[in-house]
């Protein structure tokens, strides 16, 4: 969104310019023994405005917005036999890069330093001849990544408005086939 006028004028929508996202993306899955599936997947980028955007603070060479230069993942699953019961228990780490919420000179978008994190979730479960039950514990170490942040109201009210994953949640799933 590009205001000629600056913060508080008429504005409209408009095309950035050119980008590149220059990068590598690799993943893998492993079943080093019966019954365990593990997998990791890793990215690392280069993202980067390719053309000055004077309207919006956005230069040529800028990082692009809520972009990360790494992100990672490791899942587990491991499945097996309770009481005669097919079961499992898995494990899923995601690391998230740090990103900007914006673009670091944009003065019409204040830019919002989102910092890196690192969430961990657990489930199992088992499952029954009409029903499954599971648990699961999403977010374990209770982190407070942050997703994004919008900051256009910084201008006129001085709020940034970040957006946090959801806190450590205990849940029971129980699904039934009839």
């Amino acid at each position: 969104f590009t205001q000629p006028g600056g913060p508080g004028t008429a504005g409209f929508t408009s095309n950035l310019g050119k980008a590149r996202i220059r990068g590598i993306e690799a993943g893998a899955s492993f079943n080093p023994m019966s019954g365990l599936a593990l997998g990791a997947s890793v990215s690392l980028m280069d993202p980067k405005l390719l053309t000055d955007s004077p309207g919006l603070g956005a230069f040529a060479g800028d990082r692009l917005p809520n972009s990360p230069k790494s992100a990672a993942a490791i899942t587990s699953r491991y499945s097996f036999d309770l009481a005669g019961r097919p079961a499992f228990a898995g494990l899923n780490l995601t690391y998230q890069g740090n990103r900007n919420s914006s673009f670091e000179n944009s003065t019409l978008v204040p830019n919002y330093a989102l910092p890196s994190f690192t969430q961990f979730d657990l489930a199992s479960g088992v499952k029954f001849e009409n029903f499954d039950i599971g648990v699961y514990v999403r977010n374990l170490t209770n982190v407070r990544g942050q997703l994004g942040a919008t900051t256009g109201e910084q201008a006129t009210t001085g709020r940034t408005y970040v957006h946090v994953i959801d806190p450590r949640t205990i849940g029971v799933n129980l699904a039934a086939t009839f």
